[in-house]
């Protein structure tokens, strides 16, 4: 919904009070303009948001670990974390008390992806003749 991605940029992102509030006033303009299905959405949006216990998975979580390694390899570990507790309104004990397992996740993501550069680097290495040899061969 791009209301919801209007109140990322209004609210420096992630999705707490600050995001929930700016979503809730475009609820209200929405009620003011007799657009009570949007305002509706908006507010089961915003309630999504509030419990974080619901949604929120311990896989989920790892997942997201191990895609932020991948996607942004310079991050720290508590960059990470700081990003996905502030998106579903941990603080950050909380988060690492709940994930237990994320410096774990985190830290093996982190030789996966080192070894991924290796073997990546290996490979551009490699005389172009033999990136072009047919596996028949």
């Amino acid at each position: 919904m791009l209301i919801h991605e209007i109140a990322h940029a209004a609210s420096n992102w992630g999705h707490g009070k600050k995001w929930q509030a700016r979503l809730e006033r475009a609820a209200v303009a929405a009620d003011a303009m007799s657009r009570p299905e949007l305002a509706r959405l908006l507010r089961k949006e915003v309630a999504g948001y509030r419990d974080p216990v619901a949604r929120v998975t311990a896989r989920l979580v790892y997942q997201e670990i191990s895609d932020a390694v991948v996607e942004a390899p310079d991050l720290t570990f508590l960059q990470v974390v700081d990003c996905l507790r502030r998106d579903y309104g941990f603080s950050r004990k909380e988060f690492l008390d709940r994930f237990r397992r994320a410096r774990a996740v985190f830290d093996r993501e982190k030789r996966d992806e080192a070894e991924r550069a290796k073997v990546k680097a290996k490979l551009m290495a490699m005389p172009a003749q033999h990136h072009q040899r047919r596996w028949w061969c």
